[in-house]
């Protein structure tokens, strides 16, 4: 039981049951920084991970665009960066993936 005082200390690894299981069927938005970060993790030019990566969306109420990685079009929509040791990308995922 947790109380007050209590710290809760957990550790994403491949041991446990919900391993990777968070980095599908999400809406992850990505702001530049993000996109800096990826493309350079994966060695790729800016151009070449928007399009093979991203779906960019512009609302009408706002103007502004977003941007969200793609994720898998199978049941599962598991993100793209994911491998079967956790995430390609770890010490570069982006803000979303590590708050």
């Amino acid at each position: 039981m947790l109380f007050r005082d209590s710290f809760l200390r957990f550790g994403c690894h491949p041991g446990v049951p919900c391993f990777t299981k968070c980095c599908r069927d999400v809406n992850i938005f990505l702001g530049p920084y993000d996109i800096v970060r990826l493309r350079k993790s994966l060695g790729i030019s800016s151009g070449e991970f928007l399009a093979r990566y991203t779906l960019s969306l512009v609302p009408d109420s706002t103007g502004f665009p977003l941007v969200l990685l793609k994720m898998g079009e199978d049941r599962e929509r598991a993100c793209p960066l994911l491998g079967p040791g956790g995430c390609s990308v770890y010490h570069d995922r982006p803000w979303s993936c590590r708050m």
